[in-house]
């Protein structure tokens, strides 16, 4: 009996309890290595549908180079959810006004995987990366090829940005930023950053808030990478809100305290910082 008065838990429990641990970290390794394996297989096929798959519009061949990406994403995900490691799940569709047009799409940072299964379900959009992953040997003509671009850094590489971003509202593509600049803590939501919501003011479209969440928590910021659950994640994505910028005026800062608190009360938050 243990100290607590509850039978000790035996010595081949404990062990096959960290052989399944250790089976399911190879899981997930495999999983980016195939990723890995798959970034080095678009970056030769992207030329190839850029030069083939969209005609002479420069727009056209970014689409195509999407739509292939997202195939990428799509068998990494299915790879994933064979191996019971996490199962993503994006439905709904994106709203729009009545006669259509894009929109900024924003959503919490709910796990490292968020972004591939967005762009693998909503292919037609531009997203934001961190300079380290934007600017990678593989990654940068990747990210290149498909549209998407650095968030740079600093001040000015990030206003440029935020232009490029306006720029491709204008080209009909959407836009998907994650307004904490960063992974979510567990459990938890970031402040917001202001740029998504400048952005949707400058261009006059809606902004569409995805709400994710993560059961049991996996591949989160402050959580290990082999750290990992026992049993497979599940990952859920939905679009849940619109805020058209015109309903506040065009004030930026009272689009990103009202997105916000949305978030907050959605995930079942409190005012207090979780991080």
């Amino acid at each position: 009996m243990s100290a607590t008065g509850r039978p000790a838990e035996s010595l081949a429990r404990r062990l096959m309890r960290r052989v399944r641990r250790a089976g399911r970290v190879a899981l997930v390794i495999s999983a980016f290595a195939g990723f890995a394996g798959g970034t080095l297989l678009v970056w030769l096929v992207l030329p190839l549908v850029w030069l083939y798959g969209g005609g002479r519009d420069h727009n056209g061949r970014t689409r195509a180079c999407q739509r292939m990406l997202a195939r990428a994403f799509r068998v990494f995900h299915g790879y994933m959810r064979m191996m019971a490691l996490l199962d993503a799940r994006v439905t709904g569709e994106i709203p729009r006004r009545a006669n259509g047009g894009p929109v900024v799409i924003i959503a919490n940072h709910t796990t490292l995987v968020d972004v591939t299964a967005i762009a693998a379900r909503f292919p037609n959009l531009t997203t934001i990366a961190k300079p380290g992953i934007a600017e990678g040997f593989f990654t940068r003509r990747v990210l290149s090829y498909c549209g998407h671009m650095s968030s740079g850094q600093d001040a000015i590489a990030r206003g440029l940005c935020a232009l490029r971003m306006s720029e491709r509202l204008g080209q009909g593509f959407d836009v998907l930023i994650f307004p904490e600049g960063t992974r979510s803590p567990r459990g938890g939501l970031r402040p917001f950053q202001r740029g998504a919501f400048e952005i949707a003011c400058r261009a006059d479209v809606p902004i569409v808030l995805l709400r994710s969440t993560c059961e049991p928590s996996a591949l989160t910021r402050d959580r290990a990478f082999w750290d990992q659950p026992d049993r497979v994640a599940i990952l859920t994505i939905a679009p849940w809100k619109v805020l058209d910028p015109r309903d506040f005026g065009g004030d930026s800062l009272a689009l990103q305290t009202h997105a916000e608190k949305a978030y907050k009360e959605a995930l079942g938050l409190s005012d207090t910082p979780a991080w």
